[in-house]
C-alpha cells in the first residue's frame, strides 16, 4: 500500500482549495493515492464537492496529518515561489516536486452552455474576505463599461446563499440573478462573453473556466497587496489595481 498523499488547503474559501487543484492528478500519474484534509474545512458544502469530490484523482477524506498543500515548509516556500512564476498554480506545482505543466486551477465539471446569458456581461462583487468600498466597485463596473464599451442594460449581478457581505450594497441599480448552486455559477460564469468580479474566489473559478480560451473575458479588481504578493493571480484574469482602495487604476 502506497503512503497517500494529504492535501491541507490553506483555508476554507473557493480560491484557498483551488490553488491546491491540479496536485490530484500529477500525483496520480506517479501512483499515489489522493486524500483531502478535512481541516480547515470548506465555507459550504458546494466547494467540497465541485473542487474535490468531482475530481477522479481525489480518495476521498482524511484527518491524518497532512503531507502536501498547506503544510510549514511548503507555505513557507511558496512565499518565496510565487513570486517566480506567472501563475499560483505553476508555483504550487514546483514547490510539491513537480515540473510546472499548469497555469490554472482546475476542475472537473464540464459547465453547461447557458443561452440567457451568452450576450450578458456578467458580474459578482461580493465577498467574504475583500472589502473594496461599495464607490470603489461602482467606479471599478463604470471604468470597465467605458473601455470595453459595454452598457448598463447588458449588466446582470450574481448572487447566492453562499455570496459574502462584502460589496452587497455595490451595484443597486443592475439587476441581480440568484444562483441555485455553484455548479449553476460554473454554467453562467462559462455563457457569458465577460466576467467582472474582484479577488475572491470568484475569479480563481473563473480562471479553472476559462483555462487557455477566449471567453469569457475575465476582468478582477484587485487590491495592492493581492497584486504584489501573486498568492491568487492567474494569468488567464485581468487585473484592475487600486492601491489604496481608491480610484487609481493601473493595468
Amino acid at each position: 500500500m502506497d503512503d497517500p498523499i494529504i492535501i491541507r488547503a490553506f483555508a476554507a474559501g473557493l480560491g484557498d482549495h483551488l490553488v491546491y487543484s491540479t496536485l490530484p492528478e500529477l500525483y496520480a500519474r506517479l501512483g499515489r493515492s489522493v486524500f483531502i484534509h478535512n481541516a480547515p474545512g470548506f465555507r459550504n458544502d458546494e466547494i467540497r464537492a465541485l473542487v474535490w469530490e468531482s475530481n477522479p484523482f481525489v480518495s476521498g477524506f482524511s484527518d491524518a496529518p497532512a503531507n502536501a498543500g498547506c503544510v510549514h515548509d511548503r507555505l513557507r516556500r511558496f512565499s518565496l515561489f510565487v513570486r517566480r512564476y506567472p501563475s499560483a498554480i505553476e508555483a504550487v506545482e514546483a514547490i510539491h516536486g513537480f515540473r510546472p505543466v499548469s497555469k490554472y486551477p482546475k476542475i472537473y465539471y464540464t459547465p453547461k452552455f447557458r443561452r440567457d446569458f451568452c450576450r450578458k456581461v456578467v458580474v459578482d462583487v461580493r465577498s467574504i474576505t475583500s472589502r473594496f468600498p461599495v464607490e470603489v466597485i461602482d467606479t471599478y463596473i463604470g471604468e470597465m463599461s467605458v473601455r470595453l464599451s459595454f452598457t448598463a442594460a447588458s449588466l446582470v449581478k450574481l448572487e447566492s446563499v453562499h455570496s459574502g457581505d462584502n460589496g452587497s450594497t455595490a451595484l443597486a441599480n443592475v439587476p441581480t440573478y440568484k444562483v441555485e448552486s455553484l455548479r449553476e455559477y460554473v454554467d453562467i460564469v462559462y455563457s457569458s462573453p465577460l466576467f467582472l468580479c474582484t479577488e475572491s474566489g470568484s475569479q480563481a473559478i473563473a480562471s479553472a473556466i476559462k483555462q487557455g480560451n477566449a471567453f469569457p473575458d475575465v476582468y478582477a479588481l484587485a487590491s495592492a497587496p493581492t497584486w504584489n504578493h501573486g498568492d491568487f493571480v492567474y494569468p488567464n484574469v485581468k487585473y484592475l489595481v487600486t492601491g489604496a482602495l481608491g480610484r487609481d487604476w493601473l493595468t
